[in-house]
Formats: C-alpha cells, structure tokens, sequence
C-alpha cells in the first residue's frame, strides 16, 4: 500500500471542488479523512474502496512496479521536450488515465507539475492556478526530484504573472541546496539560474542578473545548450545597457549574434531579430537615434511573433528626430496589432502617443489625462524604466504649452523614477 495515498485522495478532492464532509458523507468521519489525506492513517481495502469509487479512481493495491515505471520515464520525456521548447505531442488525456489506475502518489504529483508547465505554455494560466494551490497543500520544501521540478514550474508561473519577488523567492532556496546534480540535469539546474536572472532583470537589478546569467551561461555553453546560452548574453547586454557599460553591451550582443549561426537556419532569423532590437535599444538610450532606426528596422523584417515592442522603440526613435510622418505611420501599425491579449504596458505607450501625436486638435486637458494615466500606470507597476521616459517626455510637452508648473512636477517625478531604477541594481 502506498504509504502516501492520502495525497493522491487530497488532490483528487480538490480537483473535484469536495471538501472533506462532502467526500466522508456515508464513508467515513471528516476527522478520519482528514487523518487520511495527512498521510497519519493507512485507511482499510474497504474505505479505500468507497473513496476510490467516489472520486472516480483507482486507489486499491495493485502490483503496478513495472508499469509505474513506464509512466515515470514518459512524464519524465515529455518535461524535457516542454523544457527544450520541442514540437513534442503527448496525449495528456491517455496518460493521465495511465496515471489513475494506479496509486503511484509520485507520478501523480509529477504528473500534475508538468502539466502544469503545459498548460502555462498554452497560456491557460487559470487551470494552472487551481492546480498549483492544490499541489502547495501537500508539497512540503524537500530535497526530491518532485519538489524541483514544481518550483522550476512556479518560477515560470510567477514570471509570467509579473510576480518577480514571489518567483526570486520560490528559486533562492533552491540554488543554495547542495548536489543538486542529484535530483536534477544540467540543463534543468541552469534553467533555475537563468530564470532567477531573468526575473533580476525584470526587476531592474542589473548586477544580480548579470552574476546568475554567467552562472546559467557557463553551463549552457559547457554543455553545448547554445539557444540558451544566447537568451543568457542577451541579459547580459541588456543589463550592461542599463548601467551604461556600452562597450560590454555590445559585445554581449555580438557574442549572441555568432552563437546565432550555430543554430538551426529555421531559428536564425528570429534570434538574430532578437538581438537587432536590443542593439538598436542600446544606441537609442546614446542618443543614437538613426542608427537605432536602421537596427529597429532590421529586427522587425526577422522576429517572429509578437512586433509590438519594436514598433513602439520605431515610434519613439521618429519622434525623437523630429520625423512624424514616419513616427505616425509605425503607430498606426502598432496600433492595428493591438487586442486584448497584449500587454498594457504597450497599449498604454502606444496611447500615450497617439494623444501627443494629435495634439494640435487636442485639447490640453486630454494631454493632461492621458500623461495621468500613464505615469500612475508605470508607477503602480514599478517599471522605472519607462516611467522615466514618459515622465521626461511629458515635462517637455508641458514646456512648450508654458505649463511650467507641470512641467516640474514631471521632472521631478523623472528624477525619482531614476533613483528607483539605480538603488535596484544590486
């Protein structure tokens, strides 16, 4: 009898919304099954019986080494092909059914974890959510092949809910645990370093993210993983970039531009599109303007996916030469790629300068309520970054309208955005 079965009944009756009267109704006490789900208790064939049948699974003991076996190795190969981004099809249905005849409480919980990771690549981070909260109910910080892989998936998930501080916090543990090697591949352990880096990086804290992406970056390149030794010189440029290390960013960006031809040719173009981007970034916070546009150009002809970035960088770059009508054409572009799915952050940036852009037939008051909007919506989210740009870009607009008076307050408000962004680099 598998001495942890009680976690298997816990998620099955979270899964299906029962609490524990619900489930014990005519079977047994709540305070028995409570007993049960904590793994205190090992209940008898028969209760066993009864909860299996009420929750639609198998739950008796059966001789299922072998089998078990087979489905550990067949979670365990779909996790590394989700984990190496391949156009890899698993049949989640069939194997979950493999998975509910047995009692295997460890390929369960695995199951769930990857899952999991699928789901939020399918970006249906709702499911993910009710699974998650029910796996932290019996997932104790242990030093098992399941509790990595479940905080590498909570990482992903806090990453992508703009949760940075909660996804630094589930990772930090993790990598101070010795031999890690143990329970986890290189590949899987540089993705733990790299993800503490790219959620740093998010945060604006420059020099963290470079000390964890070269952590990442040398096992990726001793192990030849080169897609993801160039997502690690990537932050690295982008992190020189933003303490004004031009030099270093530059050949960060340079290093990935050659790493790039060792990459499929399918996969070439879109990473160098990548890089294109950032480079012209790079130059655009010199003052390089044309420059920038030429890279910015480049980098929208290769990227793949989402362009929106890139057009709001043409957008502003225009705009800071003075030429309008290109500036007003990238807008228009951006703005007919805009739906609901995209990021505020974009939609509000590119709002902000349709206003501008309209504002010999705006009213002042409109000008006044979008730079409201905006700056209190960069503010709230803590990006510094753009809550610098936008703040200068305002009292600049208020200057001309001899709204001196606002004009300060941006300034200030830039010089506050800047300290914010500098005391976070460590």
């Amino acid at each position: 009898m598998n001495n942890n079965i009680g976690n298997i009944i816990k998620l099955k009756r979270k899964e299906k919304g029962l609490t524990q009267e619900e489930l014990s109704q005519e079977i047994c006490t709540p305070s028995y099954l409570s007993r049960i789900e904590n793994n205190q208790v090992v209940p008898d064939e028969s209760i066993l019986d009864l909860l299996s049948k009420k929750l639609g699974i198998s739950l008796t003991k059966k001789d299922t080494q072998d089998a078990d076996s087979d489905v550990n190795r067949r979670l365990e190969d779909w996790h590394i092909k989700l984990l190496e981004r391949k156009n890899y099809q698993e049949n989640v249905y069939e194997l979950k059914n493999l998975i509910d005849q047995t009692n295997n409480e460890s390929n369960t919980v695995k199951f769930k974890i990857i899952h999991c990771r699928y789901l939020l690549m399918k970006g249906n981070i709702k499911k993910t959510t009710d699974i998650l909260r029910n796996l932290a109910c019996i997932l104790k910080p242990d030093y098992t092949r399941n509790y990595f892989l479940y905080v590498s998936v909570l990482m992903i998930y806090h990453h992508l809910k703009e949760e940075y501080d909660e996804a630094i916090s589930a990772g930090l543990p993790l990598v101070k645990k010795k031999d890690l090697e143990s329970i986890a591949s290189d590949y899987e352990i540089g993705m733990i370093y790299y993800n503490l880096a790219l959620s740093y990086s998010k945060q604006h804290q420059t020099e963290r993210c470079i000390h964890y992406s070269n952590i990442a970056l040398s096992i990726f390149k001793d192990q030849y993983f080169l897609d993801r030794a160039i997502d690690c010189q990537l932050l690295l440029g982008i992190s020189f970039n933003r303490l004004g290390f031009w030099e270093e960013s530059k050949n960060a960006f340079l290093l990935s531009e050659r790493l790039v031809t060792f990459l499929p040719v399918e996969s070439q173009d879109h990473y160098t599109g990548i890089i294109q981007n950032n480079i012209g970034y790079s130059l655009e916070c010199q003052g390089k303007y044309k420059l920038a546009i030429s890279y910015y150009e480049k980098s929208l002809e290769l990227k793949r996916g989402s362009k929106l970035n890139t057009l709001i960088n043409l957008v502003r770059s225009n705009y800071n030469v003075n030429d309008m009508i290109k500036a007003k054409e990238w807008l228009y572009l951006a703005l007919d790629m805009v739906n609901s799915d995209s990021p505020k952050k974009y939609s509000i940036q590119l709002q902000t300068y349709h206003t501008i852009f309209k504002k010999e037939y705006t009213d002042i008051e409109e000008i006044i309520k979008m730079q409201q909007t905006c700056t209190d919506f960069f503010l709230n989210t803590q990006n510094w970054q753009l809550l610098y740009e936008y703040s200068t870009l305002f009292a600049t607009i208020y200057e001309k309208y001899n709204l001196y008076k606002r004009a300060n307050s941006m300034y200030k408000l830039a010089l506050k955005a800047n300290d914010n962004k500098f005391s976070r680099r460590r």
